[in-house]
Parts: C-alpha cells; sequence; structure tokens
C-alpha cells in the first residue's frame, strides 16, 4: 500500500462480496467480478479521468477460495501510461 499522492501503479476502487451459492464455475465468478467492478467504477471515477486510458482490473476468488468461503472481489482501476500520481476518484 502506498499513499495515492505517491506514484503508484494501482488505485484500489471497490471491494464487495458474491453471494454465498455453491461453486459457479472460473467463467461465471469471472464475469460477476467485471460486472460488479464496472458497475461501481462510473460513480468512482472523477469524469476528467474518463478520457486519459484508464484500465479495470480485478482480483476474484477461485475455486479453492470459494470453498473456503471467500468470495470478496478487488476492484482495481491503472493507466496505461504508467503510474498514477494522485487518486482518479471523483471528489465530493
Amino acid at each position: 500500500l502506498v499513499p495515492c499522492t505517491s506514484p503508484h501503479d494501482a488505485e484500489v476502487f471497490a471491494r464487495f462480496s458474491l453471494p454465498a451459492a455453491a461453486w459457479p464455475g472460473s467463467s461465471a465468478v469471472r464475469q460477476q467480478a467485471s460486472d460488479g467492478c464496472a458497475s461501481r467504477l462510473s460513480g468512482y471515477l472523477n469524469p476528467k479521468f474518463a478520457s486519459i486510458g484508464l484500465n479495470q482490473q480485478y482480483v476474484y476468488p477461485n475455486q479453492d477460495a470459494w470453498l473456503a468461503g471467500q468470495r470478496t472481489v478487488v476492484c482495481e482501476v491503472s493507466s496505461g501510461n504508467g503510474p498514477l500520481t494522485g487518486s482518479v476518484r471523483a471528489t465530493s
């Protein structure tokens, strides 16, 4: 973890848990993670950064983690143009 004021490779913009259920398969979990992060990014992102080539990534549970009860998805945003220096978060 580094402060947003220091150069950083990515910024975590959301964390959420997928619903408890039987293992739905890697493709289904990946799609739920992608959809969940995409829906959260629009409310987080400062509109002035929408045109600078940001990329969304996410970390999602694999089958072993799922079976151990871990359902957390972590959403990140990064720049294809090098490290971020400052937050891409919209100001209130």
